[in-house]
């Protein structure tokens, strides 16, 4: 662009990728040395991606977001990171918002990072997390404490690292039948007795929490 003006553009399209689509509009003249206001004033709708030209994106929830809860976890500073080691029957609690450019016909992903200062002897040292979430639309038409759409993320017994302090991850899904975009979404995770196998003498330390989403559109319709 210069001076504010459109320059002339070349576009080369390949019939089986499709990196996004705008709906037809008219009033937009392609004139070259067009303003570009004149571009941007007439797009009536939020571009979409589609096919290969969507993309993953992720937000984080940091550890100092995790020290609330109804038994909640210590902090434990190891070096310059911060994480929130987790008795058996200790929980977190917090929250976060689909964002405007989430596609909600997928699944949002739910990453936890942690540790223990404890390294595996060989025998199944094992810990376990749950997460309960409840989607509710901030349009006053559910209650927070009794939302129509909610559910548990058992995440299963996790083998601790070979070795301690060593950073490791678990997920989970959020089935996107439950969401809608600016959902307000809370959640508590828990640790809780394994299934199986023995418990490690140091507790699990969370550092941090990522939702990875699909990314589908630039942002929200104005």
């Amino acid at each position: 662009m210069t001076n504010g003006r459109i320059p002339r553009i070349t576009a080369y399209a390949k019939t089986d990728l499709i990196l996004f689509k705008v709906a037809p509009f008219s009033g937009f003249s392609t004139n070259e040395g067009a303003p570009i206001e004149d571009f941007f004033a007439n797009i009536p709708t939020p571009i979409i991606m589609t096919g290969d030209g969507k993309v993953k994106s992720e937000f984080t929830v940091q550890a100092v977001n995790l020290d609330k809860g109804n038994q909640g976890p210590d902090a434990v500073i190891l070096s310059n990171t911060l994480g929130y080691s987790y008795d058996v029957g200790d929980d977190s609690v917090f929250s976060f918002e689909i964002p405007y450019d989430c596609d909600t016909s997928e699944d949002l992903k739910v990453e936890v990072y942690w540790y223990i200062n404890e390294a595996r002897d060989g025998t199944n040292q094992e810990v376990q997390f749950r997460l309960q979430w409840s989607a509710c639309p901030a349009d006053e038409t559910e209650a927070i404490d009794g939302p129509t759409h909610t559910g548990t993320i058992d995440f299963g017994d996790q083998l601790i690292p070979v070795a301690a302090k060593h950073l490791t991850e678990f997920s989970g899904t959020i089935a996107a039948a439950s969401i809608v975009d600016s959902d307000y979404v809370s959640c508590t995770i828990d640790r809780i007795a394994i299934d199986g196998g023995a418990n490690p003498t140091a507790d699990p330390v969370i550092v941090q929490i990522e939702i990875e989403y699909t990314k589908n559109k630039l942002g929200k319709a104005t």
